[in-house]
């Protein structure tokens, strides 16, 4: 297992993909006769949903400390360690097998510090990592996205802090900007309280 190549991952496939497997599958497991092969369009085209799958382009882990943009070189992290099963979970479901380090060494990221920029779908996301980070960003410092660890207060942009993302869980955007959250796609439960966002939809 230590040797290289030993594992390899795929993307996560859209949610029609397993079904359209399972079905296709018994169709061609159990009905006789010619028209069994009718079975085999399940497979065929779940694995024409499964090769054109888009992943998000941004993911916000639920405490707000790690962040994850989508490249030209895979996904690039904002931190080289902690939260680290969110960062090995994320790299998996893009179909990558890399360390949290090799991520966070991608291009992606700009600034220095606990205050770091990024663009995904044509938004400017900034994270502040903590309080102290936090008191240094006038408003949202130029951003669309202001992601963070701390209670962020009111700000003219979009805003996900611990508060919010108490609620909200694991954040999504998708190539067209959308937003979608954990808690929106579970629905309520009687053990997570408070209220899931309008529009938002689907896990990460």
């Amino acid at each position: 297992s230590e040797l290289a190549g030993a594992q390899s991952a795929v993307p996560h496939p859209p949610a029609p993909v397993l079904p359209l497997l399972t079905f296709g599958g018994l169709w061609l497991c159990l009905w006789q006769g010619r028209g069994r092969w009718a079975g085999a369009a399940g497979p065929l085209l779940a694995l024409a949903l499964w090769g054109v799958a888009d992943r998000p382009v941004a993911l916000i882990a639920p405490g707000g400390g790690l962040v994850g943009v989508l490249g030209p070189e895979g996904r690039a992290l904002n931190k080289p360690q902690g939260d680290a099963y969110a960062a090995e979970t994320w790299t998996d479901n893009d179909g990558e097998v890399v360390a949290q380090e090799m991520a966070a060494a991608r291009p992606g990221w700009q600034g220095e510090g606990r205050v770091l920029r990024a663009e995904a779908a044509g938004l400017r996301l900034l994270w502040a990592g903590g309080a102290r980070a936090l008191a240094g960003v006038e408003g949202c410092g130029g951003a669309d996205v202001l992601i963070t660890t701390v209670a962020a207060g009111v700000r003219p942009c979009l805003v996900f802090d611990a508060a919010r993302l108490a609620v909200t869980g694991a954040v999504t955007i998708d190539a067209a900007g959308g937003v979608h959250t954990a808690a929106a796609a579970t629905g309520q439960r009687p053990w997570t309280g408070g209220d899931t966002a309008a529009g938002e939809s689907a896990p990460p």
